[in-house]
């Protein structure tokens, strides 16, 4: 089971949480609060701490697209620079991967 797969089912109640479990949460939101404005400003309400997923904002991908360069934790990734990447048939590399690994790497809902 993947991070968010395990995060969908405690936030669904079938799984009880652990301290553990707790800390990486806690630590996710920190990471992104720290390096992404839109997080930032979308996190604003919450805790300063977040152990509990229930509490975390529910945000969709038009959105994020509307907001790529605030979302995005790593600010060496850009709309454009991605477009620009991608619209490029030549193999290169991009923030050191080539195009397959990035084609490996690519979350099953995009």
């Amino acid at each position: 089971m993947d991070r968010d797969q395990l995060l969908a089912q405690l936030s669904r109640g079938r799984l009880k949480s652990s301290p553990r479990i707790e800390r990486q949460l806690a630590a996710q939101v920190d990471y992104v609060r720290t390096r992404s404005p839109f997080y930032r400003q979308l996190y604003a309400g919450l805790p300063e701490r977040v152990e509990d997923p229930r509490l975390l904002p529910v945000t969709g991908k038009a959105a994020l697209m509307d907001r790529f360069d605030d979302w995005v934790t790593d600010p060496a990734v850009t709309l454009q620079r991605v477009q620009a990447f991608v619209a490029d048939p030549a193999p290169r590399r991009m923030l050191g991967r080539d195009r397959a690994e990035l084609e490996r790497r690519r979350p099953s809902w995009t």
